[in-house]
């Protein structure tokens, strides 16, 4: 299949950085940040080197292919066609092919299919929930493996909300590793990548936020890895008193209601991403048991109470708690 990019001018997304930031650290290690607008989120590059690696350029290539595959992607959402899947360009269809190994994985609970619900789905201040019948009637274009096997016939909106920025994460790390940097962290609205030890050995700390006030729940303790954060604190409504949010069971088409948010560690940043999605529509105790069955995963779910927290055996140590100090 050709690569067809479809991209913002270069200088109309460089316009949208916020911060640029080089200064030296001990030891004449470069610590080198940048932070900008894209994928409807804010995206942070943070590198450590030991010389100088041509930062500028580097964050420009970064940023021309996260804003080239935003464009792509129409917001995170692809409608196919009847016609099929004979044009899609080869990065959808390589999001396809990952989603479906993570609808495989997750027994069908990360499903991007359900995008032809999640469009139903407004999530302004004052939105309402969408009628049940229009529900119903989209439910029936959801299933990835019925689309994979071509029995959907209608068009069918694959909603890749829930994997594009992990995915993205893991272009920029790849890249980054080609290039020699030797550590880095590419950070996208919550979604992590990261890249190599520091210098000093120690672990990576990074917080998680509390789901519920302006501050965090607890920290991890990582080395390289992937990690990322569903949660119902993001995009939401209440209605009646009730909390409608954006994470959609694929089965029922409503909001997922077992947790409150779901950090996911993993090898790579698209999985972690899927995970996240899937492991917060099953709940904790479904979820847990998932994770611990997948090599080089491990999680953290906040329950649909707020008060309890369940960390997988590989965190336990890594994991503090924080709010309850």
């Amino acid at each position: 299949m050709q690569k067809t990019k479809s991209l913002l001018p270069l200088s109309l997304a460089v316009a949208l950085v916020v911060v640029t930031l080089v200064r030296s650290r001990a030891k004449s290690e470069i610590e080198w940040s940048d932070s900008f607008l894209v994928m409807d989120t804010v995206a942070e590059i943070h590198i450590w080197s030991d010389r100088h690696l041509g930062f500028e350029s580097l964050r420009d290539s970064i940023l021309e292919e996260m804003v080239w595959l935003e464009k792509l992607l129409e917001m995170g959402r692809v409608t196919v066609r009847r016609s099929g899947r004979s044009d899609i360009p080869d990065e959808v269809e390589r999001l396809i092919e990952l989603s479906d190994s993570a609808f495989h994985l997750t027994r069908g609970l990360f499903d991007p299919t359900v995008g032809s619900v999640t469009r139903l789905w407004d999530f302004s201040l004052n939105a309402t929930p969408p009628h049940p019948d229009s529900i119903r009637n989209a439910l029936n274009l959801v299933g990835l493996d019925r689309f994979m096997a071509g029995k959907i016939c209608d068009d069918v909106v694959l909603d890749f909300g829930g994997i594009a920025k992990g995915y993205a994460a893991d272009c920029a790390i790849d890249f980054l590793r080609r290039v020699g940097c030797p550590r880095a962290i590419i950070n996208i609205g919550g979604d992590l990548s990261i890249l190599g030890k520091r210098k000093d050995k120690k672990p990576w700390r990074i917080a998680i936020r509390h789901p519920r006030c302006d501050s965090f729940i607890g920290y991890l303790d990582v080395y390289e890895c992937a990690i990322a954060t569903s949660g119902d604190y993001e995009r939401f409504f209440i209605y009646n008193g009730k909390r409608y949010h954006h994470i959609i069971d694929p089965r029922d088409g409503m909001p997922a209601s077992r947790c409150q948010s779901v950090t996911v560690v993993a090898n790579s940043a698209w999985l972690a991403d899927a995970l996240a999605t899937a492991l917060f529509v099953m709940g904790p105790e479904e979820g847990s048991k998932l994770a611990s069955e997948l090599e080089g995963v491990d999680a953290v779910f906040v329950f649909a109470e707020g008060e309890s927290v369940l960390v997988t055996d590989g965190l336990k140590g890594r994991f503090k708690r924080i709010d309850k100090e």
